[in-house]
């Protein structure tokens, strides 16, 4: 058989009421078949929108409380430089007046 009389033979199976019944039922079912799987795309990108987001919250609140514990950390750092410096001053000012009650007991 040629290719020329295949392709005749093709053309007029296609154009049979049997042939064509049959090709409305495949585009149906291939039509069906798209809208299943795109139902079944939304659920799989719903679902790893939802892990990807629930990830993202979890490392956020680590984070988060990395970040405090620094913060409680750096505070405290803080006062207590706070505190050497307002000690070191309190004990300058003890011995500014010593020295200046000194200076007046001599006078």
């Amino acid at each position: 058989m040629s290719a020329n009389s295949n392709n005749e033979t093709t053309r007029l199976l296609g154009k049979s009421p049997v042939c064509r019944r049959r090709n409305e039922q495949l585009r149906f079912e291939i039509a069906r078949d798209n809208e299943a799987m795109d139902a079944e795309k939304e659920e799989l990108l719903e679902k790893v929108w939802r892990r990807r987001t629930e990830r993202l919250r979890r490392e956020i609140a680590r984070d988060n409380e990395a970040m405090d514990a620094e913060k409680k950390e750096l505070e405290e750092k803080l006062r207590e430089k706070k505190a050497k410096k307002s000690e070191h001053r309190r004990e300058q000012g003890l011995l500014e007046n010593d020295f200046s009650d000194k200076k007046s007991q001599k006078r």
